[in-house]
């Protein structure tokens, strides 16, 4: 359910929503530089050079410090335009200000209707950047302790060169903190993209602009969706980790690292390769003249192209959770990650909710009713729920701001608990002899260097 817009908007009416408006595009610039600044800062040398500093530049300038000041950023941007731009200067989207507001735009009578909002989906609506929010401070207050623990740690129990830069996480760690962190994207695009689908049902923008607005709203989805796959990635590569300290011949681990994770590496790549898809289409279903024959078979390709990776995506998807609960079942996982299969669940839910979700509520919306008949059995539900296309995306955008903070504190619970022993020296000790042969503990997952 794609909308693409008329070919006359050639000449760069595409650009009357500014660039720097598009948070979507400098997130993904960010994302990318920060993330060549991460694979710097593995360096020793370039630890070494940081930690030299004075007074707190040694934490400011981590790439992990870099990433919550940016989210904290984008996220605070979101949030006050929403207060000022949005619930002030339409007191929380009262009827009386919008109908003004169409009035303003001469949008029509069948017009308003697709866009007019009920009582409970705005109060949803509304309450959706604060749940988001929260989730937001328990995500940054979650990740903020694991890194100061790992600092006070090696700082107190490890090396020199430890002790010396006390602020470079180890490898395992990273990822651990990728893990946390990464649902951050999807906070910010959910409570953006619900931004985005205010200004265009309270008429705010119309026309092309509000034919933007929708695909920025695919766009920021599909950029945080990309996000979620690289974290399932992440979170096998810890259990790859744990593989590699196993008892075993090198050979063995090296088939077990790539045959037994390969549900996972498929789901993460076609999954990826989908996303990316999306998000050309929307951002190409406004920015190419739809008169060229040659740009809209271009698009039609595109469109045909991903409807196939979708399907592979979706088979892909159930041979991941398959392989993954094998791997997480592995006694010496379970030693190592604790309830792991929870720990997956945390990283994978939001890509099952996402695009799953918004299908379901574009199949109760009138117009599907209205495309298959009136006989249909769901009549009833679709009637009750009362959703326009722009209803439904509304309706979508702001669950999945109160799934992430559902998905946080799941992350929270399930990573933390199990982490509460090493916050001593102490939880840094091998597992008791009876469990020699597994050579894992959880400690060292979350703060300690990795093994040699």
């Amino acid at each position: 359910a794609r909308i693409f817009i008329a070919p006359c908007r050639r000449v760069g009416s595409h650009m009357a929503i500014p660039f720097y408006h598009k948070l979507v595009f400098l997130l993904l610039v960010f994302l990318v530089v920060n993330g060549l600044w991460g694979i710097a800062c593995r360096k020793a040398s370039v630890q070494r050079c940081i930690h030299r500093l004075p007074l707190f530049l040694p934490l400011a300038l981590q790439w992990y410090t870099i990433i919550f000041v940016a989210f904290g950023g984008f996220m605070a941007w979101c949030v006050g335009t929403i207060v000022v731009y949005d619930f002030q200067a339409t007191s929380f989207f009262d009827s009386t200000k919008i109908v003004d507001m169409w009035d303003e735009k001469n949008i029509p009578a069948e017009r308003r209707a697709e866009l007019a909002m009920p009582e409970w989906l705005r109060w949803l609506s509304v309450t959706s950047p604060i749940v988001g929010s929260v989730a937001f401070v328990v995500l940054m207050a979650h990740a903020v302790w694991n890194i100061a623990l790992g600092a006070r740690v090696r700082s107190e129990s490890l090396g020199d060169e430890s002790k010396a830069c006390k602020w470079m996480a180890s490898e395992r760690q990273e990822m651990v903190l990728l893990v946390i962190c990464m649902p951050a994207v999807f906070i910010i695009m959910s409570v953006r993209s619900t931004q985005r689908m205010w200004m265009v049902m309270r008429g705010w923008h119309t026309g092309a602009e509000a034919i933007t607005d929708v695909a920025l709203f695919d766009e920021n989805l599909e950029l945080a969706a990309v996000c979620q796959y690289y974290t399932v990635f992440v979170f096998s590569q810890i259990c790859i980790s744990f593989l590699a300290e196993q008892h075993g011949s090198a050979d063995m681990k090296k088939a077990i690292k790539f045959v037994g994770f390969q549900g996972v590496h498929a789901w993460c790549i076609v999954g990826s390769i989908h996303s990316i898809l999306l998000f050309t289409l929307a951002f190409m279903g406004h920015h190419i003249d739809m008169s060229d024959s040659t740009e809209k078979h271009m698009l039609a390709k595109l469109s045909s192209a991903q409807k196939q990776i979708s399907t592979i995506a979706s088979v892909l998807s159930l041979l991941c959770t398959y392989n993954m609960l094998v791997v997480c079942k592995l006694p010496y996982m379970r030693a190592a990650l604790g309830n792991a299969s929870m720990k997956f669940n945390g990283t994978k839910v939001l890509l099952l909710l996402g695009p799953n979700q918004l299908k379901i509520l574009l199949s109760l919306s009138t117009s599907a009713l209205a495309a298959q008949g009136t006989d249909s059995a769901k009549g009833w539900l679709v009637g009750m729920l009362d959703l326009s296309k722009e209803r439904a995306m509304l309706l979508h955008s702001s669950l999945l701001s109160f799934e992430c903070l559902l998905v946080v504190v799941l992350n929270l619970l399930s990573w933390r608990s199990d982490g509460a022993k090493c916050s001593t020296p102490e939880g840094y000790m091998p597992l008791d002899d009876s469990k020699a042969d597994l050579d894992v503990q959880w400690a060292r997952l979350s703060t300690c260097e990795d093994d040699a």
